[in-house]
């Protein structure tokens, strides 16, 4: 794709913002009565349920449901509905009919019903009646203690993020089958009861490393929350997604917070997501939308020259407008940057390409293309095989059975699509 100028259209704090506008599901969990299905089973009473305070019904649902299309069903270009295949998640506009039984959240399926007129029927479910809408008020306040050290330049602001990420990637943790216990030598009579779930048991000193496995009814998780947040996420990318799909946006790329799409687009959608949904989309609030393509050496302009291969793995040649001199002075002063002085504007790259880090990437243009990186992501579209050696721009590690780390001297990847 040449020519066109692009922006990485990135969501503000996606996650963040999700919990920023829903709620966490409380209470007791209860069954679905054969009534209640048919109730919900009317789509008219499914969007009963909002995000809000005020909503009409304040039931959290967690369906098993069999989907159907009709006439009227809408064909996207980044469908909503996925499923895993040989272990990798695809996304598709086709129901599969071997087995047509999908769980789904209420926020699911009225993503499904609204932007791409799914039928379906509920098979069985469970259900909350309460609600806690605490997170909204924690993770604002996180936002704004993010946004406040930024623009002091204060590290801080990375715990932010990172606090507030967690805040979502606890919820959706998965079970864990072992736990892992130090003990020392005064405690290893404790282990005698324990002999049946010691799974292994190994001395660092004079510290006993032991490995549990951890019972399946001991576990606990909140991954009920989790979903909710996740189904909010998707359908704060959805709104901007469709609606750029009705309008004739092309959209070149999508990943989980962002998408790539024409400059001369922005504009458009803004004023369409106004006058659709009452809100600004850019800016930069939670919620909002704002163009994240960055470079070291100065402010992007755009991106132009992108070429996709596959899921994660893409390079965006970058227009870059260089610092000024008074701008290199004080960065330099501030964060010890170093900047070639020539010229006032340069080209640079955004790198994406899963398990090599961009520094590699870097490096071997350099060696085989003139530091081209396009041309580096063109030859690997063609099928050409390349290989990558990780420690030729970074220093890796690996961790022993005792604990400790050595560096590794090379670590090779081969990679051909």
């Amino acid at each position: 794709m040449k020519q066109i100028k692009m922006q990485d259209f990135d969501a503000v704090s996606l996650y963040p913002s999700a919990m920023n506008r829903t709620y966490y599901p409380a209470g007791k969990l209860y069954t679905l009565t054969p009534d209640l299905i048919q109730h919900y089973n009317v789509k008219e009473n499914l969007f009963q349920i909002t995000e809000k305070r005020s909503s009409p019904d304040q039931n959290t649902l967690y369906l098993e449901v069999k989907l159907f299309k009709g006439n009227d069903f809408i064909e996207r270009g980044f469908p909503l509905l996925s499923q895993k295949i040989e272990g990798v998640r695809q996304f598709t506009n086709d129901i599969c009919e071997e087995e047509n039984r999908y769980f789904i959240d209420t926020i699911g399926l009225q993503e499904l019903v609204l932007r791409q007129n799914y039928r379906y029927e509920i098979i069985s479910g469970v259900y909350t009646k309460e609600r806690d809408y605490t997170i909204q008020k924690v993770i604002k306040y996180m936002f704004e203690e993010r946004v406040k050290c930024k623009e002091q330049e204060n590290p801080l602001q990375a715990v932010y993020k990172l606090m507030m990420n967690s805040s979502y990637g606890k919820t959706i943790e998965g079970d864990r089958n072992e736990t892992v216990q130090i003990y020392d030598e005064t405690q290893l009579d404790k282990l005698y009861m324990k002999y049946d779930q010691i799974n292994s048991f190994q001395q660092y000193g004079d510290k006993f490393c032991v490995k549990l496995e951890k019972e399946c009814c001991e576990q606990t998780g909140y991954q009920h929350i989790g979903i909710q947040i996740l189904s909010m996420s998707k359908r704060i990318m959805n709104e901007v997604m469709t609606l750029a799909e009705d309008l004739k946006i092309p959209i070149y790329y999508q990943d989980t917070d962002s998408m790539q799409i024409q400059e001369d687009d922005l504009e458009k959608l803004g004023e369409n997501f106004k006058e659709k949904y009452n809100r600004e989309l850019i800016g930069e609030k939670m919620g909002q939308f704002h163009s994240d393509f960055k470079s070291k050496v100065g402010k992007v302009l755009y991106g132009e020259d992108g070429i996709y291969i596959s899921k994660k793995v893409y390079c965006v040649r970058l227009q870059v407008q260089k610092y000024t001199k008074a701008e290199r002075i004080e960065l330099k002063i501030k964060h010890n940057k170093v900047f070639d002085e020539e010229g006032e504007f340069c080209y640079n790259y955004h790198i994406r390409m899963k398990g090599v880090t961009s520094e590699c990437i870097t490096q071997k243009a350099k060696e085989l293309y003139g530091g081209d990186v396009i041309k580096l992501y063109e030859d690997l579209a063609k099928g050409v095989s390349i290989e990558f050696d990780l420690c030729s721009a970074k220093v890796f590690m690996k961790k022993q059975d005792d604990y400790s780390f050595v560096n590794l001297k090379e670590f090779k990847r081969t990679l051909k699509f």
